[in-house]
């Protein structure tokens, strides 16, 4: 992002790939270390920097990644973190209908417990949640495991559902808006 360009939005999550845990099941600390150095800190500071920019003009950031990954101890996202104007919380992605298929073409929720971090107070007590199996009402749904082949790389893509209630959220649930948000 250029320093002049003023979005009223910006959605910097890393991917997943460098920060994950499950990396530790094909790749030595040694080798994990040097992958996230290389891509981890370029990434993520210019993620942080272009948050700063959004907080100086008044506009808002979304930050999102994995509730337990490394990513969230970095430095540049503690302080972060520490802003009166960012406000982080944790909610499973099942609540927004994030799905999955097994090898045997069975369709599931990914729990994926994942943190946010936003400038949007709105927007953070929306994300904020549990996952309807543990409130004890509602349908209770099955999750799907993401640990063996590619599965995790299926958790990749925002829901629509959760998306859209973002955009929502943001303007205001002004339609008008809405529509010139997503051209």
């Amino acid at each position: 992002m250029h320093a002049r360009e003023r979005p009223e939005f910006l959605n910097g999550s890393p991917p997943c790939t460098d920060f994950c845990k499950l990396l530790g099941l094909r790749f030595t600390k040694e080798e994990i270390a040097e992958r996230q150095e290389a891509t981890r800190k370029p990434y993520m500071q210019t993620c942080v920097e272009a948050y700063w920019r959004q907080l100086e003009q008044e506009c808002h950031f979304l930050h999102e990644h994995p509730r337990d990954e490394d990513s969230w101890n970095l430095p540049e996202i503690k302080e972060l973190e520490r802003d009166r104007r960012a406000y982080k919380v944790t909610g499973p992605m099942c609540r927004w209908e994030m799905k999955a298929v097994d090898n045997n073409s069975f369709e599931g929720y990914v729990r994926k417990e994942t943190s946010f971090l936003t400038s949007s107070k709105e927007v953070a007590d929306m994300l904020s949640g549990k996952c309807a199996n543990t409130l004890g009402h509602g349908v209770v749904h099955r999750h799907f495991h993401l640990v063996g082949g590619d599965r995790a790389r299926m958790a990749a893509e925002y829901p629509v559902k959760m998306v859209a209630a973002v955009l929502i959220e943001l303007c205001g649930g002004n339609w008008y808006w809405m529509e010139k948000c997503a051209q």
